[in-house]
């Protein structure tokens, strides 16, 4: 009997078991934007949907961190969270992409030490190829754009297509940047929902590139983007004259002999430069047969983008990380902080171990007194190491101090780009909070070998809407630090009108910007032309002599975070750094300290600021109406390397036996180019083989020892199918020569429009 009495409390406790189970107390779900694409170098969302199924308030924190069974414990994220009994709450996480891959990580609901729900987030892979974002009715529009790289001699990054619905489109610009172009074509309803456009054409202006397809009668789609590039509607037709396509194309002959439009009077392809980045009109339905599948549809394609300069504004937009180790390392350098050496914390215990303490116990014992060697010893080190911090600390810092370095990059007078990375130190230690500017997004941050996060703060958002970030329990004497990235509308910007004039660059330079520049510099690839402080509206003169070659300054500590330098050298060396970046952009640089309140601590100290202010800019015809870009300012990558190469320096390689390919960009220039001139008789270019690729035999041609590029009528038969010239180094023996990069200057006139 006892056993089917045994047999029926099981049944009972089972049925009462699976409806328990099943109803969780909380309920966790995890949503990635854009399908889950994230590319480095970029902020993502987290969304967290965290909804409360039990019959209490729950008050608490939710922990964005690792799984337990990776034995790392850390806590990337984290944030105080309420809610009430069966209440959903919507939770963004806003990070980095980079913190979102050091490992296998989950969400946590967590009410003071216990565990409440787990979820564990979904494995990210970042994207390695260019992403396209496509909006489209098909989801295989724009297929074509899938632009890959066969060929021994074409670095060209390939391209990825992926498909959105339009409500799945964010409407946040910074998350959007996570897509290296969106297209859009043909959509039944044409109209996007505002924050989306407002978004789309920020994502532009921030360096994104946006291609815009339109067939007759788009109006309700194109008329939304008129502000980027004003388009009439209501003149479609079809066009028989389709010789721009040809020009695209070269001999290559055409699918079709006529292609309806959106507007007759309007070019077939229409690239515009948007502060930073490409706006592409395409006045036709590229997704229509037969030029969507059409065989050489992608090589089209890619010359459009290579030409347009939307390629080099890709790469632009990803070119320094949330997390740059350069602007973090300058801002752990505060100034007026002076980090205690440590030879003489050494010495002063090497002092107590060997004299003080062996003193005491000998005393001690002639005075028949060693029982009290328990006590006098070990008082004796509490004393001094309490002295040694009295004294010690106001020798590291006499109060409270931050140090904020700031990357600047300046679009438009009304558009500003902000990388932030700040240091703070409390001389007391204990708790305290830094507030972002509103509308930037910012993380603590502990930058070492195996975390980036620092594991004991609080996120949150002040009355204002501004988010907020709380260190909690901090040692005494201990430095925590922060990153933070946004807009700022109100910087300004500089008004320059620069041409050149034989081998100088004359104009004028006005600080349009309402940050003093304590120093301003003008760079053209490797050449820094020095101008100066330069006050807010305040003008310059500039009449600089251009050098036709500029060798790279070498170092045996070129990298910025050689541990060997000193304070001040380490300083100076970051700053050089930050300043030189890697682009060969003509480009004003200013030098400012003026206080941004990107990321400030909430309590009294010393604030110290270092920003450094970036803005391209383009250089004017001269008088005959040429424009002539000097030597430096246009791309040159590295293709192909065989045998014996090393990289020593930025723009400097060591080569044995072996060669090296490089590209040297023509059609980026934008100009209908009329000579080019490559100065490869200079005297470090003399120890190696040269050889210029002749594109129209598909040959290599050897180049006398100190013979000069000059190339003029016969340019095109030199150029490769995306407007490169090619150029080959060998050194066919063991001992190893520094191969400097090499450069062009090119005299162009404007495209006509």
């Amino acid at each position: 009997m006892w056993k089917w009495l045994l047999a029926l409390v099981l049944i009972v406790q089972c049925l009462i078991a699976i409806p328990a189970a099943a109803d969780e107390p909380f309920d966790l779900s995890i949503h990635l934007p854009l399908g889950g694409v994230i590319k480095n170098n970029q902020w993502t969302r987290v969304e967290v949907s965290i909804t409360n199924n039990g019959g209490e308030r729950f008050s608490g924190e939710m922990e964005f961190g690792d799984e337990p069974h990776s034995g790392l414990n850390r806590a990337i994220y984290r944030q105080a969270i309420t809610l009430d009994a069966g209440e959903t709450k919507n939770v963004p996480i806003d990070l980095p992409a980079e913190m979102l891959m050091q490992g296998p990580t989950e969400v946590r609901l967590i009410k003071g030490e216990q565990v409440m729900a787990t979820e564990e987030f979904p494995p990210i892979t970042p994207k390695g190829e260019r992403v396209v974002g496509v909006i489209a009715d098909e989801p295989s529009a724009f297929h074509f754009l899938a632009i890959g790289s066969d060929q021994r001699l074409d670095n060209w990054i390939p391209f990825t297509v992926q498909h959105f619905e339009p409500d799945a489109l964010p409407d946040q610009s910074w998350i959007l940047k996570n897509l290296d172009m969106i297209a859009i074509g043909p959509l039944t309803s044409g109209k996007l929902k505002e924050n989306q456009l407002a978004a789309l054409k920020e994502y532009v202006r921030r360096g994104g590139v946006l291609i815009l397809s339109a067939r007759p009668g788009d109006d309700e789609l194109v008329q939304q983007f008129r502000d980027l590039l004003p388009v009439a509607g209501g003149q479609g037709g079809m066009l028989t004259n389709l010789g721009e396509l040809e020009r695209w194309t070269g001999s290559t002959p055409l699918p079709l002999s006529s292609i309806p439009v959106y507007n007759r009077q309007f070019l077939l392809i229409t690239a515009k430069q948007i502060d930073g980045g490409v706006y592409l009109f395409a006045n036709y339905d590229v997704t229509a047969e037969p030029m969507a599948s059409w065989q050489y549809n992608r090589q089209l394609w890619k010359k459009v983008l290579t030409q347009s300069k939307a390629v080099e504004r890709m790469a632009e937009k990803d070119e320094r990380s949330p997390l740059d180790v350069s602007l973090v390392s300058l801002s752990k350098l505060i100034p007026g902080v002076q980090v205690p050496s440590v030879g003489w914390i050494i010495l002063i215990w090497l002092v107590y171990l060997l004299v003080l303490a062996p003193g005491l116990y000998l005393a001690l014992k002639r005075w028949e007194r060693r029982e009290w060697a328990w006590g006098i010893i070990p008082v004796t080190a509490i004393l001094l190491s309490v002295t040694v911090y009295l004294f010690g600390r106001t020798t590291v810092a006499e109060e409270d101090a931050s140090y904020r370095v700031s990357m600047l990059r300046i679009l438009d007078k009304d558009l500003t780009e902000v990388q932030t990375a700040a240091s703070f130190l409390t001389v007391s230690g204990g708790s305290y909070s830094v507030r972002a500017e509103n509308g930037f997004l910012a993380v603590p941050l502990a930058y070492n070998q195996v975390n980036m996060a620092d594991d004991d703060t609080m996120m949150g958002t002040d009355g204002q809407g501004s988010k907020t970030i709380q260190f909690r329990n901090v040692p005494y004497l201990s430095i925590k630090q922060a990153v933070a990235s946004g807009i700022l509308r109100d910087i300004g910007s500089f008004d320059a009108v620069l041409q050149t004039n034989g081998d100088r660059l004359q104009g004028v330079i006005v600080n349009r910007t309402r940050l003093p520049m304590e120093e301003v510099y003008l760079n053209l690839g490797l050449q820094r032309i020095a101008l100066g402080s330069l006050q807010p509206g305040e003008k310059k003169q500039v009449d600089a002599k251009i050098e036709e070659y500029v060798f790279p300054q070498q170092s045996d500590q070129d990298s910025p975070y050689e541990r060997a330098l000193n304070r001040e050298q380490q300083i100076a060396r970051q700053k050089e750094w930050l300043m030189n970046g890697e682009s060969n952009q003509l480009r004003l640089i200013g030098v400012s300290s003026q206080p941004l309140h990107t990321l400030e601590l909430l309590q009294q100290g010393q604030k110290h600021d270092w920003n450094v202010v970036v803005q391209n800019i383009s250089l004017m015809p001269d008088a005959s109406g040429h424009i002539v870009y000097p030597y430096g300012t246009l791309p040159v990558q590295k293709i192909d390397e065989k045998g014996i190469v090393d990289y020593r320096h930025p723009n400097i390689w060591n080569l044995g036996r072996g060669e090296v390919t490089f590209a040297l960009s023509v059609d980026q220039s934008g100009l209908d180019v009329t000579k080019v001139e490559i100065p490869l008789d200079q005297s470090p270019y003399r120890p190696f083989r040269k050889e210029i690729y002749h594109a129209k035999t598909g040959k290599w041609k050897q180049l006398g020892r100190e013979e000069r590029v000059i190339l003029g009528k016969e340019l095109g038969e030199y150029l490769n199918r995306e407007g490169q010239i090619l150029v080959r180094f060998t050194n066919p023996t063991d001992q190893r020569f520094s191969l400097p990069q090499p450069y062009l200057r090119l005299e162009g006139v404007e495209k006509s429009k």
